[in-house]
Formats: C-alpha cells, sequence, structure tokens
C-alpha cells in the first residue's frame, strides 16, 4: 500500500450538505478498501476562478494509505459526484 493525499473542493452549500457530502467520500474511500489515517476541513474558501459557476468551495483534505491500482477507480467516483467540484489525488 501507497500513502496518497486527496484534496477535494466541495460545493459550498450549507453545513448539512457539506457533512454528507464528506461523509459520501469516506463511503467511497471504504467502498474500495482505503485506510484513511488523517483528516483535515479547510474551509470555506474564494476560488482563484470560477469552476462550474461557482466562486467559492468548501476544501476538504485526506491522508490515506491506497493500492495504485484502485486511484483511477477513486477519481472516476468523484468525477461522478456532482457535489464535488474538484479532486486532486497525489502520492504523498
Amino acid at each position: 500500500m501507497r500513502a496518497y493525499e486527496i484534496t477535494n473542493i466541495l460545493l459550498d452549500h450549507p453545513q448539512t450538505v457539506t457533512e454528507e457530502t464528506k461523509n459520501t467520500v469516506k463511503d467511497i474511500l471504504k467502498k474500495y478498501s482505503v485506510e484513511i489515517t488523517g483528516e483535515e476541513d479547510w474551509g470555506q474558501k474564494k476560488l482563484w476562478h470560477k469552476i462550474n459557476g461557482y466562486e467559492s468551495g468548501a476544501f476538504y483534505h485526506l491522508r490515506c494509505k491506497a493500492e495504485p491500482k484502485i486511484i483511477a477507480n477513486l477519481e472516476n467516483e468523484f468525477k461522478l459526484n456532482q457535489n464535488i467540484l474538484r479532486s486532486l489525488i497525489v502520492t504523498a
């Protein structure tokens, strides 16, 4: 297993919807047997440029361990979720 860092920019919705999206991200990671080693809520931030018409988003950062072969699956799952504006997965 390798160490990865995942940063998601979530839609700037009311707090309850943001929490539901965070739980959805965790469920996706559990689905692929990803071990979460740390998580940080970076809060609402103004974006440098608009993404799909949105000027701000909630930044959510996770540190985890996963098998390299499932990273493409994670990226696809994040792209399918309408509450995630952008996602970045890098090796730690």
